[in-house]
């Protein structure tokens, strides 16, 4: 369904403009050519696509549930978290072999240590 952006001026706020509202949860992701929004208000959840550009765009709302909502934010979040820093994971796989040659190389060094200092005593 196509959407038509429309901005408007306006000098005051209408007095009954505020009503009880509810609580919104959602986050964007501009990707050529599109911009996702991840959305939770109040029980419904929905991941709408849009096109990107101009007043006229296309617009697609998809409804999700509370599970299909969670694992698809933790999804994303773990995705940009790896993009960010694609390194991450050898730096974790290598620091744990620098922490067992450092072991190694501490246990080496206290019984050159000893075998040094035996005849000092």
């Amino acid at each position: 369904m196509p959407e038509i952006e429309r901005k408007f001026k306006v000098e005051t706020l209408p007095e009954d403009l505020l009503g009880p509202g509810s609580e919104i949860r959602q986050g964007y992701l501009s990707v050529e050519p599109v911009e996702i929004r991840l959305r939770a208000r109040d029980d419904a959840r929905e991941l709408t696509v849009k096109s990107l550009g101009g007043l006229r765009r296309v617009e697609v709302a998809l409804p999700l549930t509370p599970e299909q909502f969670d694992e698809f934010a933790r999804d994303t979040v773990n995705f940009l978290q790896y993009v960010s820093d694609p390194a991450q994971l050898e730096r974790q796989s290598l620091g744990i072999w620098v922490v067992l040659f450092l072991l190694m190389f501490t246990g080496i060094a206290y019984m050159l240590k000893t075998e040094y200092w035996k005849d000092v005593r």
